[in-house]
Order: C-alpha cells, then sequence, then structure tokens
C-alpha cells in the first residue's frame, strides 16, 4: 500500500507485504494527487478480513516515520502467520 508519513510529506512510502518479505521505501513524489493511505490486500477467498485489516492499520496511525513502518512490519507479520494458519487448518 501507499501511505502518507508526516515526517516525509513530499514522498510516498511504499509497504509491500509477500509471502515472508515485507519491504518499506520511499517511493515517488505526491505531485498533484492528494496525500492519503491506501491499503490493497490480496488474498484467498476468505483469508482477508476487511474489518481486522482497517483495525491494524489504524493502530499503527503515528506521526513518526519509523515508529510506523516498524509498529506496520510487526503487525503484517502477525496477520500473515494467522493467515497461513488458516489456510493450513
Amino acid at each position: 500500500g501507499l501511505f502518507y508519513v508526516d515526517a516525509n510529506p513530499e514522498m510516498q512510502l511504499l509497504i509491500q507485504v509477500v509471502g515472508p518479505r515485507i519491504s518499506a521505501a520511499a517511493a515517488r513524489p505526491w505531485g498533484d494527487k492528494p496525500k492519503t493511505s491506501e491499503v490493497v490486500a490480496i488474498g484467498l477467498k476468505g483469508t482477508v478480513d476487511e474489518a481486522e485489516v482497517r483495525a491494524l492499520f489504524e493502530s499503527c496511525v503515528t506521526t513518526e516515520s519509523k515508529s510506523f513502518i516498524q509498529k506496520i512490519t510487526e503487525r503484517a507479520q502477525v496477520w500473515r502467520r494467522r493467515s497461513e494458519a488458516q489456510q493450513e487448518g
């Protein structure tokens, strides 16, 4: 997803979680685009709970980019493990 972070207001923050890999990096300038955060969750049918994903990201709201990246990484790992456990069970 793309995120707006106060600590770097001119750049989009791109966070990707693919399997066990998690990456976060400045993407491109916002330019004239509205400065908002957008999450795209892709998963097997029945494994992505929209309310859970929304709560996960809302729990990461902060004004410090390092803290945000750390929080989102930790929570994404928990979410990924939970999804994997559901697939196995």
